[in-house]
């Protein structure tokens, strides 16, 4: 478990990773230290990993991830998020298995994020596996099927054989994956002219959320933001 920042009694989220690996060598990871100036739990669950979560969601692994949001809960924790966005489709089974906030994936900001737009109502997705990511992750995001969405993957990358297949974060070259990446992101912008807004189901691409944001012109939603936020409605800020 990892516990980042300062012990000072505020609240917590509680983060649901994989079991072997927890990017910390990537920079601005979720269980990186400093990603969030407060307090954040960084769990790997058992069994939770690229075969189990993405490739073929699976039920046990879902037992232990409810275990275990349980046991951040009962340690403190106000909010419970993950570390992989196609957890998507374990949203409902997680949050009703407890009392705090749940919110496994930037998936769910979709229906927010499509009453906002008018003009340009379609919005694209980057994710770690296009070929993966189905209707019914966006089904359990709460994404209504009239909602316009274009996908890409960062699946034909270098980065994606080090983050997924070999688990060897340490090799990954940050320069080469930033610039796939926002291939991927101008190819999607210059694509689909009526495009309003780009998330990043990955949880690894919000370190590149700035650089997207400049070279499609475009509002970027990652999941370091969506935790800002839900932190900020969490925490209670007294009045001077």
């Amino acid at each position: 478990m990892t516990h980042q920042g300062p012990d000072s009694g505020k609240p917590v989220i509680g983060i649901l990773g994989w079991e072997d690996m927890t990017n910390e060598k990537i920079y601005g990871s979720l269980a990186a230290p400093g990603t969030f100036p407060f307090p954040a739990l960084f769990t790997p669950v058992d069994g939770a990993c690229f075969e189990t979560i993405i490739a073929r969601p699976d039920r046990r692994v879902l037992d232990n991830m409810i275990h275990t949001a349980r046991t951040l809960e009962k340690s403190g924790a106000k909010a419970i998020t993950t570390s992989c966005g196609f957890n998507a489709i374990f949203q409902n089974d997680l949050s009703a298995a407890v009392a705090i906030p749940v919110f496994t994936s930037t998936l769910i900001l979709i229906p927010l994020i499509s009453n906002m737009l008018h003009t340009c109502p379609k919005i694209g997705i980057i994710t770690v596996d296009k070929t993966h990511l189905t209707r019914e992750h966006l089904q359990k995001a709460g994404v209504p099927d009239r909602v316009p969405v274009c996908i890409s993957g960062i699946e034909e990358t270098a980065a994606y054989t080090h983050i997924c297949k070999t688990l060897q974060p340490e090799r990954l070259d940050v320069d080469e994956f930033r610039n796939d990446v926002l291939a991927i992101a101008g190819s999607m912008a210059a694509e689909n002219p009526d495009l309003g807004a780009i998330v990043l189901e990955c949880t690894i691409l919000h370190v590149f959320a700035n650089d997207i944001k400049k070279t499609t012109g475009l509002p970027v939603f990652d999941i370091v933001g969506l935790i800002n936020y839900i932190y900020n409605c969490i925490m209670f800020t007294p009045v001077s």
